[in-house]
């Protein structure tokens, strides 16, 4: 009976504590909710400055995939702001989310992401000449990464238990990614290309990880997962990391190949040769 009495103790004591939680949570949620419209308006202007500048970015790919000859290396990012153009032109019409148990889910934003990483992650690893293996294991440790960040997104907050432990096995599957990166094609596959490729690649593993890492904080504190900022907070500060990271990288290619990379053939067109991969 002690120990029975014991147990329903801890027990009642852990859900006081639970329910004492999600009293706070709501109350968060509520005051989040009803002081979230003076930053309404900015945060519409930003998707819409996001969406401007990926526009501006896939039309200037487009108009390098017809000035040169050789542009394996403008098609993946190309591809990557298109959709990001797309993506937020969506979200700026309000049309970016869905309703799932009750619970607004940006599907349009996790859309983007499940495309466009792969991208950027297959873009990376074929300048740097890496194999397929390391390829593979890349960007399906990105894919498993936000497989579970979206499944924990999705849960309910009273599984608190599940939501979590899908939240930490998307963090492990983004530092098996990050690992992969620096330790196999960095120090690796990137050691074997020439100095202006391994300038390049060394520029993009800093952008990609520095700004990749801060969408988990982001997203931590957002609506989601702790809620300790608004809708409008999250989406404008995911907008910058966005322009950051994707336009990033291609301005970070673009100068690179105009700089080092660009030769006239004997066709009388343009080459860049090497940030083609092997041919």
């Amino acid at each position: 009976k002690t120990a029975a009495a014991i147990t329903q103790g801890k027990e009642a004591t852990e859900m006081t504590l639970y329910r004492n939680f999600m009293a706070k949570y709501q109350a968060r949620q509520l005051h989040i909710i009803m002081t979230e419209d003076s930053f309404t308006h900015f945060a519409h202007h930003m998707v819409w400055v996001t969406q401007l500048a990926f526009t501006l970015a896939s039309l200037t790919l487009l108009g390098l995939w017809v000035f040169y000859e050789k542009v394996e290396a403008f098609v993946g990012t190309f591809m990557v702001v298109t959709i990001a153009a797309s993506a937020y032109y969506v979200k700026a019409h309000h049309l970016g989310e869905i309703t799932v148990d009750g619970k607004h889910v940006p599907i349009v934003r996790y859309v983007d992401w499940i495309t466009t990483t792969p991208i950027m992650l297959y873009e990376l690893c074929h300048i740097a000449h890496v194999d397929n293996q390391t390829t593979f294991m890349i960007v399906g440790t990105d894919l498993l990464m936000l497989f579970f960040g979206i499944a924990s997104a999705l849960v309910a907050h009273h599984h608190f238990q599940v939501k979590l432990n899908f939240f930490v096995a998307s963090c492990v599957f983004y530092l098996i990614m990050v690992l992969t990166l620096h330790v196999d094609v960095a120090h690796g596959f990137a050691l074997k290309a020439t100095s202006h490729v391994q300038v390049l690649f060394q520029r993009l593993e800093s952008l990609t990880i520095s700004v990749w890492s801060l969408y988990p904080f982001v997203v931590l504190v957002g609506r989601a997962h702790a809620g300790l900022i608004s809708k409008n907070c999250e989406d404008s500060i995911l907008c910058v990391l966005d322009m950051t990271a994707k336009i990033g990288l291609e301005g970070l290619i673009h100068e690179r190949s105009h700089k080092h990379h660009r030769y006239v053939g004997s066709d009388g067109c343009y080459h860049l040769a090497e940030l083609c991969g092997p041919q």
